[in-house]
């Protein structure tokens, strides 16, 4: 019987690892000038040069988007599907997204990590009970596991527009 709380411990603990490894993120606001937000402009042409992101515009419609350039007056990219060129005013898109697998991958390793630091330090407290060999193997693949959950998810990179309310659309 103590088996199975024990797993269910283990369960519980993966999921636990699962929840927070899928709320992984870093949002930025993005400004015409560095002074008003964490990145400029300027700033986002240089993080985009190369990179592929997902570029939100407010009616919802979500586009793929990689050459992203971010002018006073517009956002213009490629699109990375199927190479069209697209420019829409500043105020239609009301965030860029992109994911990082690698650092994803690495905060994966190190929530597993902790997970399983979490899960020994338990165990070598509660002298009174054997360690099932169930669960050194659980703790041997909670690391790699969630490392690639982790790489899978991404990191996720979110870079908002401020609505400007001298440029706002009047109802």
């Amino acid at each position: 019987m103590k088996h199975i709380h024990r797993v269910a411990a283990y369960l519980c603990l993966l999921a636990t690892t699962i929840f927070v490894m899928s709320g992984c993120g870093t949002s930025y606001m993005v400004t015409p000038s560095s002074g008003g937000g964490d990145y400029s402009y300027n700033d986002l042409n240089s993080e985009f040069l190369e990179k592929e992101a997902v570029i939100e515009l407010n009616e919802g419609r979500k586009m793929h988007a990689r050459q992203i350039r971010v002018d006073s007056d517009s956002i213009s990219w490629n699109g990375s599907m199927n190479g069209d060129h697209y420019r829409v005013a500043a105020g239609e898109v009301k965030r860029i997204t992109r994911s990082n697998h690698i650092v994803g991958g690495l905060e994966g390793l190190g929530f597993g990590l902790l997970a399983d630091g979490a899960v020994l330090g338990a165990i070598l407290s509660d002298s009174g009970h054997d360690f099932p060999l169930g669960g050194f193997f659980v703790l041997l693949a909670l690391p790699p596991l969630v490392a690639v959950l982790g790489a899978v998810i991404g990191h996720q990179y979110e870079y908002s527009f401020p609505v400007d309310s001298t440029n706002a659309k009047q109802k």
